[in-house]
């Protein structure tokens, strides 16, 4: 009999990288189980650097998002599986624009959360 598995919590960071090394986006995962209740957290950084020889200082923007509800199985097969790649690509293209934008005062956090947290979604593509 085949036995199932459960992560009851997880952290864990995902990276991805521009092809000419200058932008890095860190898409952190995080799960806590209590009691009845799953939350999912997103922990979104963006770093850019000017050569690809420099070091990646502190992040330019950093974003933290609750997962809505009906993202989690999209979240937890990203956490065990990795970022498949239309999610590095949504990673590198709006979320890390979007990202950008609310530094400058252009959006909300908000509307910068629901770019980032756009990326699960894009699991299924």
């Amino acid at each position: 009999m085949a036995g199932t598995h459960n992560l009851n919590s997880i952290s864990v960071d995902l990276e991805v990288t521009t092809p000419d090394r200058l932008r890095k986006v860190v898409f952190g995962l995080d799960k806590v189980t209590a009691a009845d209740s799953v939350v999912w957290t997103i922990n979104f950084r963006l770093l850019e650097r000017d050569k690809k020889t420099d070091e990646f200082g502190d992040p330019l923007v950093k974003l933290t998002v609750v997962v809505d509800k009906k993202n989690h199985d999209n979240a937890e097969i990203t956490a065990k599986k990795g970022l498949n790649s239309p999610q590095a690509d949504h990673l590198l293209g709006p979320a890390s624009v979007d990202a950008k934008r609310f530094k400058a005062g252009k959006i909300t956090e908000d509307k910068a959360n629901a770019t980032a947290q756009r990326t699960l979604p894009k699991r299924d593509s």
